[in-house]
């Protein structure tokens, strides 16, 4: 039994499914609870209680040569999309940070880049904890939901469901590369913006309150979109048709990275903080309408289908190669 639970290759998923949903404790005020991007809590007569949690650990999420106003930017993106993927308004966050010693330049300069991002969405620091040690950060972050909204979690997607990807992919590991010396782009005004899309993503607020009304399920794409499709359909029961030629890219990319690097980037890298929904295929037109009339950038990538598909990528898919996407172990 030792050896064979040795040979099972955990990965932040796995630990949760098998270590940590087996609370038998039932709880009429959880609506969403563990395995989701965020969980939901029905405390409230008129809306929703959402909140979600994120730890950033160095040489793990972040590079030591990032600047510490980009760290704290960054570091409210990742826990503020959590929130975008389920229609939320963020609201509050806590803030516990853990540092080798302090520094008093870097303390500001990573708190400017904080608050320039809660600024923007109106978001307030509400506490925390400050502790000495290996550079950690880990952020709680609470928002709403009303009522009358549609729930957009893993768990809801259907069969003949679109599904559809914000912005483009791919910009981030691109970005990244070029950090770690894998890539390099001679073009300056496309290095910079790859650069910046790696190191201050836009989470998705206002997309992700607009697809609330009509999406069936949605996660942000934090670890590659093969990756996190995987879990809405792990959720779901489902399975899905991906067409590689409708993956979304910048010209940034593209223009500057051979095609198949270009299209592995977008598929296995991590860190794009888009958000990935599923639509009723019924409400194709009356969604197609809202799009264009608040000037939404997304695109359709596939349908869902039935669980025994899996997984499937329909085009050239000789030149993806197989990646289990961003490793938190």
């Amino acid at each position: 039994m030792i050896n064979k639970l040795k040979k099972i290759k955990y990965n932040e998923w796995n630990i949760i499914k098998n270590f940590f949903k087996k609370s038998k404790n039932i709880n009429k005020n959880v609506a969403v609870g563990i395995g989701d991007d965020c969980a939901v809590l029905n405390i409230k007569k008129d809306s929703f209680f959402v909140i979600t949690t994120d730890t950033l650990v160095l040489n793990t999420h972040f590079l030591d040569s990032i600047k510490p106003k980009d760290l704290g930017y960054k570091s409210a993106s990742v826990n503020l999309s959590d929130l975008a993927s389920m229609g939320a308004v963020p609201k509050w966050i806590l803030l516990s940070i853990t540092i080798p010693k302090f520094n008093k330049s870097w303390i500001s300069s990573y708190s400017e880049g904080l608050f320039d991002n809660l600024n923007y969405f109106n978001v307030k620091l509400i506490g925390g904890d400050l502790n000495k040690g290996p550079l950690s950060i880990t952020i709680t972050a609470c928002g709403t939901i009303p009522k009358k909204k549609i729930k957009m979690t893993r768990s809801g997607a259907k069969i003949n469901d679109l599904i559809y990807i914000t912005g483009t992919l791919g910009d981030s590991a691109a970005g990244l590369a070029i950090l770690m010396k894998n890539l390099k782009i001679n073009n300056t005004n496309s290095k910079k913006y790859l650069l910046k899309r790696h190191f201050r993503p836009s989470p998705r607020i206002r997309e992700g309150i607009m697809l609330s009304n009509f999406a069936n399920s949605a996660c942000d794409i934090s670890d590659g979109i093969l990756i996190d499709l995987k879990k809405i359909l792990s959720c779901s029961n489902c399975g899905a048709n991906i067409y590689i030629d409708r993956i979304p890219m910048s010209n940034h990319l593209l223009n500057n990275v051979e095609y198949k690097k270009a299209i592995n980037f977008a598929l296995n890298g991590g860190e794009d903080y888009e958000l990935c929904v599923t639509v009723p295929i019924k409400k194709y037109y009356e969604f197609n309408s809202m799009i264009k009339k608040n000037k939404i950038f997304i695109t359709y990538i596939g349908n869902i289908c039935s669980k025994k598909v899996g997984l499937k990528l329909i085009g050239d898919v000789d030149i993806i190669k197989k990646s289990e996407g961003y490793k938190h172990f």
